[in-house]
């Protein structure tokens, strides 16, 4: 008897998962799989979901990047140009993609505006990344005095 009570008093004790990290770990496995089959739309309405139910998620900039790629990946330009004017403090790679959506458009003075972000804002591999972006942007507008 002694043991069935310390066994239900051990399990009482143990951390069970709770109803939302469950629900989130299922949601970001379905997101996965909708990005993987490359239905770009259905991934945004459910990452949309995910956000909705959990707002204080973890990198939940990167969430809302993530959403910005499937716009872009999916060919909903005007979406992608849309949202970032929405954002309150759009970081390096919402400017980026955002240039480069401007250039799709052929809007080449606006794909410019990733060019204007602040340099010593620079992290690790951006550095790199705006250089591969000045040069397919000047290639692009075929402007070669960089």
């Amino acid at each position: 008897m002694k043991i069935g009570i310390l066994i239900l008093g051990v399990i009482c004790i143990i951390p069970k998962a709770s109803y939302s990290d469950i629900y989130k770990k299922k949601q970001v496995n379905f997101i996965k799989t909708l990005y993987n089959e490359k239905n770009y739309f259905q991934s945004i309405a459910e990452t949309r979901r995910l956000l909705q139910h959990r707002p204080t998620i973890r990198n939940k900039d990167k969430w809302e990047y993530f959403i910005f790629a499937n716009y872009y990946l999916g060919k909903q330009y005007n979406s992608v140009i849309y949202n970032f004017k929405k954002l309150k403090e759009p970081n390096f790679y919402h400017f980026l993609l955002t240039s480069y959506t401007y250039l799709k458009l052929d809007m080449q003075i606006h794909a410019g505006t990733i060019l204007t972000y602040p340099l010593p804002l620079l992290k690790g591999n951006q550095h790199t990344d705006l250089l591969n972006f000045s040069f397919y942007y000047a290639i692009h507008i075929k402007d070669y005095s960089y």
